[in-house]
């Protein structure tokens, strides 16, 4: 009886170590997506924000223009943009810089705000002697 329970024990030792084995992990890496290849789609404007600040004289106005079905920036896998925002259609190059700037060569570099599969939020600011103040630009953009 000792030997058939010894037997017994020994089985259920080697079971529960053979599903303990590396050997039988399937799982599969996920593959890393930069975000050059999560900007790299077409993009359908929902809104441009266009804001101006200035202390001479003292102004502080928003401009919101809301984007139509035929308002949208397309980026490449080749490094090109090509954008056609409220009747101005044009291309461009761009680049990614450090995963929180994109470079629009014709526009200048905007600031990724937030980047989702959906969702991309772009901010440009600068500022403006001529007003001894700012302005900005912010593009709500949806896949």
């Amino acid at each position: 009886m000792k030997k058939f329970l010894f037997i017994i024990l020994a089985a259920m030792a080697t079971f529960s170590m053979e599903s303990c084995s590396k050997s039988n992990d399937k799982s599969v890496p996920v593959p890393v997506v930069t975000t050059q290849q999560k900007i790299q789609a077409r993009w359908t404007l929902e809104n441009y924000i266009y804001h101006e600040h200035g202390t001479n004289p003292v102004y502080d106005t928003t401009t919101v223009y809301t984007g139509t079905s035929s308002d949208y920036l397309d980026f490449k896998a080749n490094g090109k943009v090509y954008y056609s925002l409220s009747e101005y259609s044009d291309s461009s190059t761009y680049s990614v810089i450090g995963d929180t700037t994109l470079f629009i060569s014709q526009l200048g570099n905007y600031k990724i705000l937030s980047l989702t599969d959906h969702a991309l939020k772009l901010n440009f600011r600068e500022d403006d002697a001529a007003i001894a103040g700012y302005f900005e630009e912010t593009y709500n953009l949806n896949k």
